[in-house]
């Protein structure tokens, strides 16, 4: 409604999941163990889509595992607060 408001186009159910990411990404996502339920794509797509780092709560531990796979060709190295050489 804000953004009919404001003149701004959309089609009759606009959907910003579609936009930031396909379903081949999706699946992509699914085979790296990111779960393939609505709530987890859309955090995939903000992740994928965002220039600096993102927050995550992730309870269940499926993000973090999937964070994991997906950037460990990259070298991603994980740390935790209490580590004694972490950067502040």
């Amino acid at each position: 409604d804000y953004l009919t408001k404001k003149g701004v186009p959309l089609g009759p159910k606009p959907d910003p999941l579609g936009v930031l990411a396909s379903d081949a990404e999706m699946a992509g996502w699914s085979g790296q163990g990111l779960p393939s339920d609505r709530v987890s794509c859309e955090n995939g797509s903000i992740m994928t889509n965002s220039q600096r780092w993102c927050l995550i709560v992730d309870p269940q531990l499926q993000g973090i595992v999937w964070i994991k796979n997906k950037e460990a060709d990259n070298g991603l190295q994980v740390t935790r607060m209490g580590h004694p050489k972490m950067l502040n």
